[in-house]
């Protein structure tokens, strides 16, 4: 990164919810040489994992057990197979819920508690 704005992006991005796609850790994992301009949002609590444990976004979503819920300070988080929600238990107290696919044939509940 050549100047102080890409070293700001690459050093705090995490913090808004996005993440370094090809980390310069995961190139055995992604396929894909180290890309430090390339970002992809991922939700708060997702891009805090995945940046806290120096993960791939592909090990992050391979964690994740199909069904189990995982808690976060401020969110519950869960992958299920789509498009059915059949089966997965909702928390009672929540704030809201987002649904994203993981683009492996499976999504991901991230709700706010």
């Amino acid at each position: 990164i050549k100047t102080q704005a890409g070293r700001f992006v690459n050093r705090e991005c995490w913090k808004y919810g996005f993440i370094i796609r090809y980390p310069f850790y995961g190139e055995e994992i992604t396929g894909i040489r180290y890309e430090p301009w390339h970002i992809r949002y991922v939700g708060a609590p997702h891009a805090e994992i995945i940046h806290g444990n120096g993960l791939t976004l592909e090990e992050y979503i391979e964690s994740l057990e199909i069904g189990v819920w995982y808690e976060t300070e401020e969110y519950y988080i869960c992958r299920t197979l789509l498009p059915s929600y059949e089966g997965i238990l909702f928390p009672t107290e929540f704030e809201n819920c987002v649904f994203s696919v993981d683009n492996t044939g499976y999504g991901i509940l991230t709700v706010k508690k």
